[in-house]
Protein backbone atom coordinates (compact mmCIF):
# COMPACT_ATOMS: atom_id res chain seq x y z
CA UNK A 1 0.00 0.00 0.00
CA UNK A 2 1.22 3.54 -0.66
CA UNK A 3 2.72 5.25 2.33
CA UNK A 4 3.32 1.99 4.19
CA UNK A 5 6.68 1.32 5.81
CA UNK A 6 6.03 -2.40 5.93
CA UNK A 7 3.67 -4.98 4.51
CA UNK A 8 1.95 -7.23 6.98
CA UNK A 9 -0.17 -10.27 6.25
CA UNK A 10 -2.17 -11.37 9.27
CA UNK A 11 -4.22 -14.53 9.41
CA UNK A 12 -5.92 -14.22 12.77
CA UNK A 13 -3.66 -16.23 15.03
CA UNK A 14 -0.42 -16.09 13.10
CA UNK A 15 1.35 -13.11 11.57
CA UNK A 16 4.11 -12.91 8.97
CA UNK A 17 5.83 -9.54 8.56
CA UNK A 18 7.90 -8.74 5.47
CA UNK A 19 10.14 -5.69 5.81
CA UNK A 20 12.12 -3.88 3.10
CA UNK A 21 15.83 -4.65 3.52
CA UNK A 22 16.62 -1.06 4.43
CA UNK A 23 13.95 -0.55 7.06
CA UNK A 24 16.29 -1.06 10.00
CA UNK A 25 18.99 1.19 8.53
CA UNK A 26 16.73 4.18 7.99
CA UNK A 27 14.72 6.48 10.22
CA UNK A 28 11.25 4.97 10.73
CA UNK A 29 8.68 6.29 8.26
CA UNK A 30 5.15 7.17 9.30
CA UNK A 31 2.57 5.10 7.42
CA UNK A 32 -0.65 3.09 7.34
CA UNK A 33 -1.96 -0.23 6.06
CA UNK A 34 -5.32 -1.96 6.07
CA UNK A 35 -5.57 -5.29 7.83
CA UNK A 36 -6.17 -8.56 6.00
CA UNK A 37 -9.77 -9.69 5.70
CA UNK A 38 -9.13 -12.66 7.97
CA UNK A 39 -7.79 -10.26 10.67
CA UNK A 40 -10.89 -8.05 10.81
CA UNK A 41 -12.28 -7.45 14.28
CA UNK A 42 -15.69 -8.92 13.54
CA UNK A 43 -14.26 -12.08 11.99
CA UNK A 44 -14.78 -12.76 8.31
CA UNK A 45 -14.70 -16.54 8.25
CA UNK A 46 -18.34 -17.48 8.46
CA UNK A 47 -18.78 -20.49 10.67
CA UNK A 48 -22.39 -21.26 9.88
CA UNK A 49 -23.28 -19.61 13.13
CA UNK A 50 -20.76 -16.79 13.06
CA UNK A 51 -20.18 -15.07 16.39
CA UNK A 52 -20.17 -11.28 16.04
CA UNK A 53 -20.76 -8.58 18.58
CA UNK A 54 -24.44 -7.61 18.36
CA UNK A 55 -25.37 -4.06 17.49
CA UNK A 56 -27.55 -2.21 19.97
CA UNK A 57 -30.69 -0.69 18.47
CA UNK A 58 -32.83 1.90 20.22
CA UNK A 59 -36.18 0.56 21.37
CA UNK A 60 -38.92 1.54 23.73
CA UNK A 61 -37.72 -1.08 26.18
CA UNK A 62 -41.05 -2.89 26.15
CA UNK A 63 -41.18 -6.21 28.00
CA UNK A 64 -44.17 -8.51 27.69
CA UNK A 65 -45.13 -11.43 29.88
CA UNK A 66 -46.74 -14.44 28.21
CA UNK A 67 -47.80 -17.84 29.55
CA UNK A 68 -49.28 -21.06 28.23
CA UNK A 69 -50.35 -24.56 29.23
CA UNK A 70 -49.11 -27.67 27.46
CA UNK A 71 -50.54 -31.15 27.75
CA UNK A 72 -49.52 -34.73 27.02
CA UNK A 73 -51.50 -37.93 27.70
CA UNK A 74 -49.77 -41.25 28.42
CA UNK A 75 -51.81 -44.25 27.34
CA UNK A 76 -51.83 -47.13 29.80
CA UNK A 77 -49.89 -50.26 28.87
CA UNK A 78 -47.23 -48.66 26.70
CA UNK A 79 -44.87 -48.08 29.62
CA UNK A 80 -44.00 -44.52 28.63
CA UNK A 81 -41.30 -42.74 30.63
CA UNK A 82 -42.95 -40.11 32.90
CA UNK A 83 -39.95 -37.77 32.54
CA UNK A 84 -40.24 -37.88 28.76
CA UNK A 85 -44.00 -37.31 29.12
CA UNK A 86 -43.25 -34.12 31.09
CA UNK A 87 -40.82 -33.05 28.38
CA UNK A 88 -43.53 -33.53 25.77
CA UNK A 89 -45.95 -31.42 27.82
CA UNK A 90 -43.27 -28.73 28.15
CA UNK A 91 -42.62 -28.81 24.40
CA UNK A 92 -46.35 -28.38 23.78
CA UNK A 93 -46.45 -25.35 26.12
CA UNK A 94 -43.43 -23.80 24.41
CA UNK A 95 -45.08 -24.34 21.03
CA UNK A 96 -48.13 -22.38 22.18
CA UNK A 97 -45.90 -19.66 23.68
CA UNK A 98 -44.08 -19.40 20.36
CA UNK A 99 -47.36 -18.93 18.51
CA UNK A 100 -48.32 -16.12 20.90
CA UNK A 101 -44.91 -14.46 20.56
CA UNK A 102 -45.01 -14.74 16.77
CA UNK A 103 -48.07 -12.49 16.54
CA UNK A 104 -46.24 -9.64 18.28
CA UNK A 105 -42.89 -10.26 16.55
CA UNK A 106 -44.53 -10.19 13.13
CA UNK A 107 -46.06 -6.77 13.78
CA UNK A 108 -42.87 -5.31 15.28
CA UNK A 109 -40.57 -6.64 12.55
CA UNK A 110 -42.78 -5.31 9.76
CA UNK A 111 -42.58 -1.82 11.26
CA UNK A 112 -38.86 -1.88 12.09
CA UNK A 113 -37.16 -4.30 9.68
CA UNK A 114 -39.56 -5.21 6.89
CA UNK A 115 -41.59 -8.36 6.29
CA UNK A 116 -40.12 -11.62 7.57
CA UNK A 117 -40.91 -15.13 6.39
CA UNK A 118 -42.95 -17.48 8.57
CA UNK A 119 -39.81 -19.47 9.42
CA UNK A 120 -37.93 -16.30 10.39
CA UNK A 121 -40.77 -15.14 12.63
CA UNK A 122 -40.99 -18.58 14.24
CA UNK A 123 -37.23 -18.66 14.82
CA UNK A 124 -37.31 -15.25 16.49
CA UNK A 125 -40.18 -16.31 18.72
CA UNK A 126 -38.22 -19.36 19.86
CA UNK A 127 -34.90 -17.59 20.42
CA UNK A 128 -36.00 -14.34 22.09
CA UNK A 129 -38.35 -15.84 24.70
CA UNK A 130 -36.90 -15.98 28.19
CA UNK A 131 -38.49 -18.83 30.17
CA UNK A 132 -38.97 -17.62 33.74
CA UNK A 133 -40.88 -20.46 35.37
CA UNK A 134 -42.57 -23.77 34.69
CA UNK A 135 -44.73 -26.08 36.80
CA UNK A 136 -46.15 -29.56 36.29
CA UNK A 137 -49.34 -31.30 37.38
CA UNK A 138 -50.61 -34.81 36.68
CA UNK A 139 -54.11 -36.24 36.57
CA UNK A 140 -55.39 -39.76 35.84
CA UNK A 141 -58.40 -39.81 33.50
CA UNK A 142 -59.97 -43.12 32.36
CA UNK A 143 -56.79 -45.00 33.15
CA UNK A 144 -54.52 -42.62 31.24
CA UNK A 145 -52.16 -40.15 32.93
CA UNK A 146 -52.45 -36.57 31.77
CA UNK A 147 -49.35 -34.37 32.21
CA UNK A 148 -49.77 -30.59 32.19
CA UNK A 149 -47.03 -27.98 32.07
CA UNK A 150 -47.62 -24.29 32.79
CA UNK A 151 -44.85 -22.04 31.45
CA UNK A 152 -44.29 -18.31 31.96
CA UNK A 153 -41.94 -16.35 29.72
CA UNK A 154 -40.82 -12.79 29.01
CA UNK A 155 -40.58 -11.24 25.56
CA UNK A 156 -38.31 -8.18 25.39
CA UNK A 157 -38.57 -5.93 22.36
CA UNK A 158 -34.86 -5.09 22.45
CA UNK A 159 -33.93 -8.75 22.01
CA UNK A 160 -35.94 -8.85 18.78
CA UNK A 161 -34.00 -5.91 17.34
CA UNK A 162 -30.66 -7.38 18.40
CA UNK A 163 -31.46 -10.67 16.65
CA UNK A 164 -32.30 -8.76 13.46
CA UNK A 165 -28.88 -7.06 13.38
CA UNK A 166 -27.86 -7.04 9.69
CA UNK A 167 -24.24 -7.92 10.53
CA UNK A 168 -25.52 -11.16 12.06
CA UNK A 169 -27.60 -12.14 9.04
CA UNK A 170 -25.73 -15.42 8.49
CA UNK A 171 -26.01 -16.27 12.18
CA UNK A 172 -29.74 -15.62 12.11
CA UNK A 173 -30.27 -17.65 8.93
CA UNK A 174 -28.39 -20.58 10.46
CA UNK A 175 -30.69 -20.32 13.49
CA UNK A 176 -33.64 -20.41 11.08
CA UNK A 177 -32.32 -23.57 9.43
CA UNK A 178 -31.73 -25.24 12.79
CA UNK A 179 -35.18 -24.26 14.08
CA UNK A 180 -36.77 -25.75 10.96
CA UNK A 181 -34.74 -28.93 11.44
CA UNK A 182 -35.81 -29.28 15.09
CA UNK A 183 -39.43 -28.51 14.23
CA UNK A 184 -39.42 -31.19 11.53
CA UNK A 185 -37.82 -33.73 13.84
CA UNK A 186 -40.40 -33.07 16.55
CA UNK A 187 -43.24 -33.28 14.01
CA UNK A 188 -41.87 -36.57 12.65
CA UNK A 189 -41.50 -38.08 16.11
CA UNK A 190 -44.96 -36.92 17.22
CA UNK A 191 -46.56 -38.31 14.07
CA UNK A 192 -44.72 -41.60 14.50
CA UNK A 193 -45.80 -41.83 18.15
CA UNK A 194 -49.46 -41.23 17.36
CA UNK A 195 -49.34 -43.91 14.66
CA UNK A 196 -47.79 -46.36 17.15
CA UNK A 197 -50.50 -45.60 19.72
CA UNK A 198 -53.23 -46.18 17.14
CA UNK A 199 -51.70 -49.52 16.14
CA UNK A 200 -51.32 -50.55 19.79
CA UNK A 201 -55.07 -50.41 20.50
CA UNK A 202 -55.92 -53.32 18.19
CA UNK A 203 -52.60 -55.17 18.26
CA UNK A 204 -51.95 -58.67 19.50
CA UNK A 205 -49.87 -59.25 22.62
CA UNK A 206 -46.73 -60.01 20.60
CA UNK A 207 -47.27 -56.96 18.38
CA UNK A 208 -47.81 -54.81 21.47
CA UNK A 209 -44.41 -55.80 22.80
CA UNK A 210 -42.82 -54.74 19.52
CA UNK A 211 -44.76 -51.47 19.52
CA UNK A 212 -43.71 -50.75 23.11
CA UNK A 213 -40.06 -51.19 22.06
CA UNK A 214 -40.62 -48.77 19.16
CA UNK A 215 -42.19 -46.24 21.55
CA UNK A 216 -39.11 -46.47 23.76
CA UNK A 217 -36.88 -45.78 20.76
CA UNK A 218 -39.13 -42.85 19.84
CA UNK A 219 -38.68 -41.48 23.36
CA UNK A 220 -34.90 -41.73 23.07
CA UNK A 221 -34.91 -39.82 19.78
CA UNK A 222 -37.29 -37.20 21.21
CA UNK A 223 -35.04 -36.76 24.24
CA UNK A 224 -32.01 -36.31 21.97
CA UNK A 225 -33.77 -33.52 20.03
CA UNK A 226 -34.68 -31.71 23.27
CA UNK A 227 -31.11 -31.94 24.64
CA UNK A 228 -29.74 -30.77 21.29
CA UNK A 229 -32.09 -27.77 21.26
CA UNK A 230 -31.05 -26.90 24.81
CA UNK A 231 -27.39 -27.26 23.85
CA UNK A 232 -27.66 -24.72 21.06
CA UNK A 233 -29.59 -22.39 23.34
CA UNK A 234 -26.73 -22.47 25.87
CA UNK A 235 -24.16 -22.19 23.09
CA UNK A 236 -25.85 -18.95 21.99
CA UNK A 237 -25.38 -17.62 25.53
CA UNK A 238 -21.66 -18.60 25.53
CA UNK A 239 -22.29 -21.25 28.21
CA UNK A 240 -20.00 -23.75 26.50
CA UNK A 241 -19.68 -26.17 29.41
CA UNK A 242 -23.45 -26.39 29.70
CA UNK A 243 -23.83 -26.73 25.92
CA UNK A 244 -21.24 -29.54 25.77
CA UNK A 245 -23.08 -31.43 28.50
CA UNK A 246 -26.37 -31.10 26.61
CA UNK A 247 -24.85 -32.20 23.29
CA UNK A 248 -23.28 -35.21 24.99
CA UNK A 249 -26.64 -36.16 26.52
CA UNK A 250 -28.26 -35.85 23.09
CA UNK A 251 -25.63 -38.20 21.63
CA UNK A 252 -26.06 -40.63 24.53
CA UNK A 253 -29.81 -40.72 23.82
CA UNK A 254 -29.33 -41.12 20.06
CA UNK A 255 -25.74 -41.74 18.86
CA UNK A 256 -26.89 -41.52 15.22
CA UNK A 257 -28.18 -37.93 15.53
CA UNK A 258 -25.85 -35.65 13.51
CA UNK A 259 -26.81 -32.23 14.87
CA UNK A 260 -25.23 -32.49 18.36
CA UNK A 261 -21.95 -33.66 16.79
CA UNK A 262 -22.08 -30.50 14.69
CA UNK A 263 -22.73 -28.53 17.89
CA UNK A 264 -19.65 -30.00 19.57
CA UNK A 265 -17.70 -28.99 16.47
CA UNK A 266 -18.97 -25.40 16.78
CA UNK A 267 -17.59 -25.17 20.29
CA UNK A 268 -14.28 -26.83 19.42
CA UNK A 269 -13.85 -24.35 16.55
CA UNK A 270 -14.68 -21.41 18.80
CA UNK A 271 -12.17 -22.66 21.39
CA UNK A 272 -9.56 -23.12 18.61
CA UNK A 273 -9.30 -26.87 19.15
CA UNK A 274 -9.37 -27.44 15.41
CA UNK A 275 -8.20 -31.06 15.42
CA UNK A 276 -11.13 -31.95 17.67
CA UNK A 277 -13.46 -29.84 15.52
CA UNK A 278 -12.43 -31.82 12.43
CA UNK A 279 -13.22 -35.04 14.27
CA UNK A 280 -16.70 -33.85 15.31
CA UNK A 281 -17.62 -32.45 11.89
CA UNK A 282 -16.49 -35.63 10.15
CA UNK A 283 -18.81 -37.58 12.46
CA UNK A 284 -21.72 -35.23 11.65
CA UNK A 285 -21.04 -35.61 7.91
CA UNK A 286 -20.87 -39.39 8.25
CA UNK A 287 -24.31 -39.41 9.89
CA UNK A 288 -25.86 -36.78 7.59
CA UNK A 289 -23.85 -36.50 4.33
CA UNK A 290 -26.44 -34.26 2.66
CA UNK A 291 -26.24 -31.46 5.26
CA UNK A 292 -24.28 -28.38 4.19
CA UNK A 293 -23.57 -26.96 7.67
CA UNK A 294 -20.98 -29.51 8.87
CA UNK A 295 -19.26 -29.35 5.47
CA UNK A 296 -18.94 -25.58 5.73
CA UNK A 297 -17.80 -25.78 9.34
CA UNK A 298 -15.25 -28.47 8.50
CA UNK A 299 -13.87 -26.07 5.93
CA UNK A 300 -13.63 -23.42 8.65
CA UNK A 301 -11.54 -25.77 10.81
CA UNK A 302 -9.25 -26.64 7.89
CA UNK A 303 -8.84 -22.94 7.10
CA UNK A 304 -7.50 -22.23 10.55
CA UNK A 305 -5.27 -25.29 10.36
CA UNK A 306 -3.78 -23.76 7.21
CA UNK A 307 -4.95 -26.62 4.97
CA UNK A 308 -6.50 -24.41 2.29
CA UNK A 309 -6.95 -27.13 -0.34
CA UNK A 310 -9.16 -29.19 1.97
CA UNK A 311 -10.96 -26.03 3.12
CA UNK A 312 -11.79 -25.07 -0.47
CA UNK A 313 -13.10 -28.58 -1.20
CA UNK A 314 -15.37 -28.45 1.89
CA UNK A 315 -16.73 -24.99 1.10
CA UNK A 316 -17.49 -25.96 -2.51
CA UNK A 317 -19.27 -29.10 -1.33
CA UNK A 318 -21.30 -27.04 1.18
CA UNK A 319 -22.28 -24.53 -1.53
CA UNK A 320 -23.33 -27.41 -3.78
CA UNK A 321 -25.48 -28.98 -1.05
CA UNK A 322 -27.23 -25.70 -0.21
CA UNK A 323 -27.10 -23.16 -3.06
CA UNK A 324 -29.16 -20.70 -0.98
CA UNK A 325 -26.53 -20.46 1.77
CA UNK A 326 -24.08 -17.58 1.16
CA UNK A 327 -21.71 -18.46 4.04
CA UNK A 328 -19.57 -21.05 2.18
CA UNK A 329 -19.26 -18.66 -0.78
CA UNK A 330 -17.97 -15.91 1.51
CA UNK A 331 -15.56 -18.39 3.06
CA UNK A 332 -14.25 -19.32 -0.39
CA UNK A 333 -13.63 -15.64 -1.00
CA UNK A 334 -11.78 -15.36 2.29
CA UNK A 335 -9.52 -18.32 1.52
CA UNK A 336 -8.63 -16.98 -1.92
CA UNK A 337 -7.94 -13.59 -0.35
CA UNK A 338 -5.58 -15.30 2.11
CA UNK A 339 -3.93 -17.03 -0.87
CA UNK A 340 -3.34 -13.60 -2.47
CA UNK A 341 -5.78 -14.31 -5.31
CA UNK A 342 -8.05 -11.23 -5.14
CA UNK A 343 -9.77 -11.85 -8.48
CA UNK A 344 -10.96 -15.29 -7.36
CA UNK A 345 -11.95 -13.84 -3.98
CA UNK A 346 -14.03 -11.14 -5.67
CA UNK A 347 -15.77 -13.78 -7.81
CA UNK A 348 -17.01 -15.68 -4.76
CA UNK A 349 -18.00 -12.56 -2.80
CA UNK A 350 -20.10 -11.51 -5.79
CA UNK A 351 -21.70 -14.96 -5.93
CA UNK A 352 -22.52 -14.68 -2.22
CA UNK A 353 -24.21 -11.32 -2.84
CA UNK A 354 -26.26 -12.83 -5.67
CA UNK A 355 -27.61 -15.31 -3.08
CA UNK A 356 -27.95 -12.74 -0.27
CA UNK A 357 -27.77 -9.12 -1.52
CA UNK A 358 -27.92 -7.70 2.02
CA UNK A 359 -25.12 -9.88 3.41
CA UNK A 360 -23.15 -7.21 5.28
CA UNK A 361 -19.98 -9.24 5.79
CA UNK A 362 -19.85 -10.11 2.08
CA UNK A 363 -20.26 -6.46 1.09
CA UNK A 364 -17.52 -5.35 3.46
CA UNK A 365 -15.17 -8.18 2.46
CA UNK A 366 -15.67 -7.32 -1.21
CA UNK A 367 -14.91 -3.68 -0.39
CA UNK A 368 -11.73 -4.65 1.47
CA UNK A 369 -10.54 -6.76 -1.45
CA UNK A 370 -10.95 -3.90 -3.90
CA UNK A 371 -9.13 -1.59 -1.47
CA UNK A 372 -6.24 -4.04 -1.19
CA UNK A 373 -6.07 -4.03 -4.99
CA UNK A 374 -5.79 -0.23 -4.88
CA UNK A 375 -9.28 0.44 -6.30
CA UNK A 376 -10.34 2.78 -3.50
CA UNK A 377 -13.50 4.10 -5.18
CA UNK A 378 -14.87 0.61 -5.77
CA UNK A 379 -13.89 -0.47 -2.27
CA UNK A 380 -15.58 2.55 -0.70
CA UNK A 381 -18.73 1.86 -2.70
CA UNK A 382 -19.19 -1.59 -1.14
CA UNK A 383 -18.19 -0.50 2.37
CA UNK A 384 -20.76 2.29 2.18
CA UNK A 385 -23.40 -0.27 1.14
CA UNK A 386 -22.48 -2.32 4.20
CA UNK A 387 -22.80 0.75 6.43
CA UNK A 388 -26.19 1.59 4.98
CA UNK A 389 -27.39 -1.80 6.23
CA UNK A 390 -25.45 -1.65 9.50
CA UNK A 391 -24.26 1.83 10.55
CA UNK A 392 -22.44 0.29 13.54
CA UNK A 393 -20.03 -1.85 11.50
CA UNK A 394 -16.62 -0.70 12.77
CA UNK A 395 -14.55 -2.46 10.09
CA UNK A 396 -16.38 -0.64 7.29
CA UNK A 397 -15.81 2.75 8.95
CA UNK A 398 -12.12 1.93 9.28
CA UNK A 399 -11.93 0.95 5.61
CA UNK A 400 -13.47 4.28 4.59
CA UNK A 401 -11.02 6.09 6.86
CA UNK A 402 -8.09 4.27 5.25
CA UNK A 403 -9.34 5.20 1.77
CA UNK A 404 -9.80 8.87 2.68
CA UNK A 405 -6.24 8.87 4.04
CA UNK A 406 -5.00 7.51 0.73
CA UNK A 407 -7.01 10.19 -1.08
CA UNK A 408 -5.47 12.83 1.26
CA UNK A 409 -8.92 13.79 2.56
CA UNK A 410 -7.73 13.77 6.15
CA UNK A 411 -10.73 15.45 7.82
CA UNK A 412 -13.04 12.77 6.46
CA UNK A 413 -10.49 10.07 7.30
CA UNK A 414 -10.33 11.20 10.92
CA UNK A 415 -14.12 11.35 11.16
CA UNK A 416 -14.53 7.77 9.89
CA UNK A 417 -11.77 6.37 12.09
CA UNK A 418 -13.22 8.07 15.18
CA UNK A 419 -16.49 6.27 14.49
CA UNK A 420 -14.64 2.96 14.14
CA UNK A 421 -12.81 3.27 17.48
CA UNK A 422 -15.94 4.51 19.20
CA UNK A 423 -17.67 1.30 18.14
CA UNK A 424 -14.64 -0.85 18.99
CA UNK A 425 -12.23 0.70 21.48
CA UNK A 426 -9.58 -2.02 20.93
CA UNK A 427 -9.46 -1.65 17.13
CA UNK A 428 -5.70 -1.15 16.68
CA UNK A 429 -5.71 -0.65 12.91
CA UNK A 430 -8.40 2.04 13.16
CA UNK A 431 -6.42 3.82 15.92
CA UNK A 432 -3.37 3.81 13.63
CA UNK A 433 -5.36 5.21 10.72
CA UNK A 434 -6.78 7.90 13.00
CA UNK A 435 -3.30 8.80 14.21
CA UNK A 436 -2.09 9.16 10.64
CA UNK A 437 -4.99 11.43 9.65
CA UNK A 438 -4.51 13.62 12.73
CA UNK A 439 -0.77 13.93 12.06
CA UNK A 440 -1.54 15.29 8.59
CA UNK A 441 -3.99 17.75 10.17
CA UNK A 442 -1.28 18.85 12.66
CA UNK A 443 -3.36 17.58 15.57
CA UNK A 444 -0.27 16.31 17.25
CA UNK A 445 -1.67 15.38 20.65
CA UNK A 446 -4.60 13.44 19.19
CA UNK A 447 -2.23 11.75 16.73
CA UNK A 448 0.10 10.69 19.55
CA UNK A 449 -2.83 9.43 21.66
CA UNK A 450 -4.22 7.41 18.73
CA UNK A 451 -0.85 5.82 17.93
CA UNK A 452 -0.39 4.99 21.61
CA UNK A 453 -3.71 3.11 21.56
CA UNK A 454 -2.69 1.28 18.37
CA UNK A 455 0.46 0.04 20.12
CA UNK A 456 -1.51 -0.76 23.28
CA UNK A 457 -3.89 -3.08 21.44
CA UNK A 458 -1.37 -4.50 18.92
CA UNK A 459 2.10 -4.19 20.47
CA UNK A 460 3.75 -6.60 18.03
CA UNK A 461 3.14 -4.55 14.89
CA UNK A 462 6.34 -2.61 14.10
CA UNK A 463 4.62 0.07 12.00
CA UNK A 464 2.49 1.15 14.96
CA UNK A 465 5.57 1.44 17.15
CA UNK A 466 7.37 3.43 14.44
CA UNK A 467 4.44 5.82 14.18
CA UNK A 468 4.29 6.31 17.94
CA UNK A 469 8.03 7.06 18.01
CA UNK A 470 7.60 9.69 15.28
CA UNK A 471 4.59 11.19 17.08
CA UNK A 472 6.59 11.36 20.33
CA UNK A 473 9.40 13.29 18.63
CA UNK A 474 6.93 15.58 16.87
CA UNK A 475 5.04 16.32 20.08
CA UNK A 476 8.25 16.94 22.05
CA UNK A 477 9.53 19.26 19.34
CA UNK A 478 6.23 21.14 19.24
CA UNK A 479 6.13 21.63 23.03
CA UNK A 480 9.71 22.91 23.09
CA UNK A 481 8.84 25.82 20.80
Amino acid sequence: MNGSAEKIFCFDFFCLSIFPSSVFAQEPQEGIFIEAISELNNGKLALNEIRTKPTTFVSSGKVFSIEADGCYICDSGLGENPHIAQDRARADAKRILSEQASIYIKSVSEVKKGRLTRDEVHTLSVTVMQIKSESFTTEVVDGATQYRCHVKALLEEQNIFDRLNPADKEKFQESVRRTIEIERENARLNSELQALKTRYKNASRLEREKIAAQVKRNEEEFSAVQWNEKGFELYGRNDFDGAIECFQKAIAANPNYASPWNGLGYIANYQRNFDKAVEYFYKAIQLDPDSSAPQNNLGYAYTYKGDFDKAIACYKRAAQLDPKDAAPLVNLGNVYDALKNPDEAIKYYQQALEVAPDYVNALNSLGYTYIQKGDFDKGMEFCQKALKLDPNYAAAWNALGYCFNQKKKFYKAAECCRKAVKLNKSYANAWNNLGYACSKLNRNEESWSAYRNAVKFAPNIQLYRNNLEIANKRLTSFKSL
